[in-house]
């Protein structure tokens, strides 16, 4: 039990953990925080993101977020409070906006609507420690980052490509394939458009 109240939204929530530090990434307001030994809580504030992606990750000390932008944050390497102005690297290789960012094997794996990316900790000097892999990318995206699943070096997603539509996809070492079948295709394609 914590001392302090958290206000967060009716979403899930995101739960990363940084050393003695309990992270909380609430995406539906756009919020982080974080909670240490003594149940002290604070929100992260400095240049973390105004509109935040869902997701978030941990990656050799450094706390991860994305914005709908498709812009990836850090913070300062263990110290996940604070995120100082610079700390960015953008993941646009289409103007398609940011809707999950995960962590594969080593790497992080940003999705936007219409792909996917992969970079990897390149202990860069300034701005972000991050580099984009040139070798991997797909033109495959993410339909809705709520959607998203990971257990473990395993992610599950609802994915979308313009020539087949949405579908169940997962990403295993570095490669997807379509797990879903086109009747559940088209039931997930008309339940997302309902629910608009």
């Amino acid at each position: 039990a914590i001392g302090t109240t958290i206000t967060a939204g009716t979403e899930k929530c995101r739960f990363l953990q940084l050393g003695s530090r309990l992270i909380l990434l609430d995406q539906q307001d756009s919020k982080g925080y974080t909670i240490t030994t003594g149940d002290t809580v604070a929100q992260i504030g400095g240049s973390f993101p105004a509109a935040m992606a869902h997701g978030g990750a941990i990656l050799d000390g450094y706390l991860f977020v994305m914005d709908t932008d498709g812009v990836i944050w850090n913070s300062d390497v263990n110290a996940p409070e604070t995120f100082s102005a610079g700390g960015s690297i953008n993941a646009e290789r289409e103007e398609d906006g940011g809707v999950y960012l995960g962590k594969h094997h080593d790497h992080l794996v940003a999705f936007g609507e219409r792909t996917i990316e992969f970079f990897y900790d390149n202990a860069n000097p300034s701005n972000s420690p991050l580099t984009r892999r040139q070798d991997v990318s797909y033109t495959t995206g993410c339909a809705e980052g709520h959607t998203v699943w990971e257990e473990g070096d395993t992610t599950v997603f609802l994915g979308t490509q313009p020539s087949t539509g949405m579908g169940v996809y997962v990403l295993e070492n570095f490669q997807i394939r379509k797990v879903s079948s086109s009747g559940l295709d088209a039931l997930l394609t008309q339940a997302i458009i309902r629910d608009e």
